[in-house]
């Protein structure tokens, strides 16, 4: 168990302890700590979590699911101190990579030119304000596909429609689009229906 009063920072330890004594007033005595956070400014968020659940097999369940279940992301860029966003429709592979196909003279496109780094977010949009939520926050990095015939075929996969514009690579070229392959380094995880409410998963990908 963890002891607040061994935190020598005193916001922190008022935080904690609040926390604690919310959840007591609510009938919780004993309170196993199974994974916590510490964000930025120093605040801690506690996240109470059944060992069970807390598994890599779960989370993993999670992800894919919401990747699967999902055909639109935005993404975030940034080209010196101006972001910007766009919304695309992306395939996937075993490996949680992301693909999307664009032109590479857009906005993100140029961006990408100057700074692979991009935040992706993928949710149902359909969820009500009343629903248990679920969502995905993905931090990595993106370039151009060099070889895009596996790209291509995963895209088709999903759009069988792609292949009335572009059966094949050659066809592709002529569209002067370019598949771009997001490789996450770490993602971000709210799934309430299966970790329970406002409990985010932090997940680094090796």
């Amino acid at each position: 168990y963890f002891n607040p009063e061994k935190i020598e920072d005193l916001e922190l330890r008022f935080n904690f302890q609040n926390v604690i004594k919310d959840l007591q007033d609510r009938g919780s005595k004993e309170l196993p700590i199974h994974h916590y956070d510490i964000q930025e400014g120093g605040k801690m968020k506690l996240k109470l979590l059944d060992k069970e659940d807390w598994s890599r097999k779960k989370v993993e369940e999670s992800i894919r699911e919401m990747i699967s279940e999902n055909q639109l992301l935005s993404m975030a860029t940034a080209k010196g101190e101006e972001p910007h966003i766009n919304t695309a429709f992306y395939a996937f592979d075993d490996e949680l990579n992301l693909y999307v196909l664009t032109t590479p003279d857009t906005i993100h496109g140029e961006n990408l030119e100057e700074n692979n780094s991009v935040a992706v977010d993928i949710h149902d949009s359909h969820q009500e304000w009343t629903d248990d939520k679920e969502g995905l926050q993905i931090f990595g990095e993106t370039k151009q596909v060099e070889n895009a015939s596996k790209a291509l075929g995963l895209y088709k996969g999903r759009y069988p429609e792609l292949g009335e514009f572009a059966a094949t690579t050659e066809e592709l070229e002529e569209l002067d689009s370019e598949f771009y392959i997001i490789k996450p380094e770490r993602i971000k995880v709210f799934d309430e229906p299966r970790f329970g409410t406002e409990t985010w998963i932090n997940v680094k990908i090796e």
